[in-house]
């Protein structure tokens, strides 16, 4: 390949991944040249399904944006008995968390085939100190989290089994199904 079609090919993925940042609510209020520093310090990785994008107790230094495909964000008992936390979608983040404090130790699973932008703690942290308003935005997905937990909570304290599990469906049904002529 000719330096100057590499160099076309470089600045296209970099347009291409500005394009993909700026669909995230995270990064709304960035400007153009944020945004270039940003992508200079963000890294595209394709994980295949089943493949473990973090193992539980590795020092967590990235924060990951999901472009394409789900991710199951697992706890293990000493067991081995797998606690679902969460399954995320495009759009979302994790990692965040090692914002604020040290990450509990949780292990991410591509749960389909996915396409994940990362970038180091500090470099997001330098972001939030040039770009406050960002900072809001992580609270904002951060207090999202603690709302669903509490609702978990306060079903496994008050509910009995039949009433956890329609819970449940619930939750499911409201972020996962489809609209038709019929409900939901």
């Amino acid at each position: 390949m000719s330096l100057a079609l590499g160099n076309m090919m470089t600045s296209f993925r970099s347009l291409d991944k500005v394009w993909y940042l700026r669909q995230f609510s995270l990064f709304a209020g960035i400007g153009e040249l944020e945004m270039r520093r940003l992508v200079e310090r963000t890294t595209m990785r394709e994980f295949s399904r089943g493949k473990v994008i973090l193992h539980p107790n590795e020092p967590q230094e990235m924060v990951y944006l999901i472009k394409e495909g789900r991710v199951k964000i697992s706890r293990y008992s000493a067991e081995g008995r797998e606690q679902i936390l969460d399954l995320l979608e495009p759009g979302d983040t994790f990692g965040e968390l090692t914002l604020v404090q040290e990450a509990e130790p949780v292990q991410a699973e591509a749960f389909e085939d996915t396409l994940i932008c990362s970038l180091y703690r500090d470099d997001f942290i330098g972001l939030i100190r040039r770009q406050p308003e960002v900072m809001l935005t992580v609270m904002k997905v951060l207090a999202a989290r603690l709302r669903v937990a509490e609702e978990e909570i306060a079903d496994l304290v008050f509910r009995d089994v039949p009433g956890r599990l329609a819970s449940l469906l619930l939750r499911l049904a409201e972020a996962y199904g489809q609209h038709d002529h019929g409900g939901l």
